[in-house]
């Protein structure tokens, strides 16, 4: 079983794989500890909202694979859109996003240890991913 403090080094980890992936717009502002936690939380959210839509998708009968395909493509596209515009609410961008959890890792766990509702919501919120995540992993082996 993954305890809580596992659960968010891996989503942090996956976090700032799929961020890097976001097409880097200039950095405009220094993000704040509780702004990337919060930023963070979004970007779970989003990622959610990913892995669901590919559920859908791959549970979906199609005509042909490339017709899957497509509908596969524009669930990526929604969402490295949203990302986009989710770093354009901060002033930043996803690259310096990723980058941000290596500089100050030490502050933003201790932000969480003191924000415990935060942590909580981040840790459940990145089970959810995974379900989801795993969900879409087994649709793809029945293909």
């Amino acid at each position: 079983m993954l305890t809580g403090k596992t659960v968010i080094v891996w989503a942090l980890a996956a976090a700032v794989s799929v961020m890097l992936l976001a097409a880097p717009a200039p950095a405009r502002a220094e993000l704040s500890v509780e702004a990337y936690c919060d930023l963070f939380i979004k970007a779970l959210d989003a990622d959610i909202a990913l892995y669901q839509e590919l559920a859908r998708v791959n549970g979906r009968s199609y005509e042909s694979p490339a017709e899957r395909e497509i509908d596969q493509q524009r669930a990526f596209e929604a969402h490295k859109l949203a990302l986009e515009a989710l770093y354009a609410q901060y002033e930043t961008n996803g690259q310096e996003v990723g980058l941000f959890m290596g500089a100050k890792g030490p502050a933003v766990n201790a932000y969480l240890e003191e924000n415990q509702s935060v942590k909580s919501r981040i840790v459940d919120l990145s089970e959810k991913r995974n379900y989801y995540g795993g969900m879409v992993e087994e649709f793809k082996r029945f293909q």
